[in-house]
């Protein structure tokens, strides 16, 4: 009896591990998502910002005005990337479920010169919608602040 309670629960955790695998490799990605910024050092709380994920691999922000880019989805990995005009965004995550990620993420100057970093550190970014608001306004002169800093 022991050994085929042993096998039951053993192959139950592994029926669990497979979907929740299989969950996230399968989540769609375009839509409504919000983004929160945690910024190096310290992991103080940053920005929040709403990003739409298009399904033709590009993506434009609802709230930070001219912040928009590329992505690409490689089974539970969700890469990221695109400018402000002034800043290089780079953001890099994982899915935990089909509506939640966390990741990390590095902002740039461009160009730049010695240190170019303009901000770094962790996201956690959680599915609002299917269904996308409209991309912010652009700033005619351009948006020189970072999308991850609250400033």
């Amino acid at each position: 009896m022991k050994k085929l309670l042993k096998k039951v629960v053993i192959a139950s955790i592994l029926s669990l591990a497979i979907s929740n695998a299989m969950a996230t490799s399968n989540t769609t990605v375009p839509g409504q998502w919000t983004v929160q910024f945690y910024l190096e050092p310290g992991l103080t709380t940053g920005a929040s910002q709403g990003i739409c994920f298009k399904a033709d691999g590009t993506w434009f922000s609802t709230t930070f005005g001219g912040w928009e880019g590329d992505w690409f989805k490689k089974g539970d990995r969700l890469r990221w990337y695109g400018d402000t005009g002034i800043i290089a965004t780079a953001e890099f995550g994982q899915f935990s479920s089909k509506s939640l990620m966390t990741g990390e993420f590095a902002h740039f100057f461009v160009p730049g010169t010695p240190p170019v970093t303009s901000t770094r550190g962790n996201y956690k970014m959680t599915k609002v919608s299917s269904t996308c608001d409209p991309a912010a306004a652009s700033l005619s002169s351009g948006n020189s602040s970072d999308p991850a800093s609250k400033e």
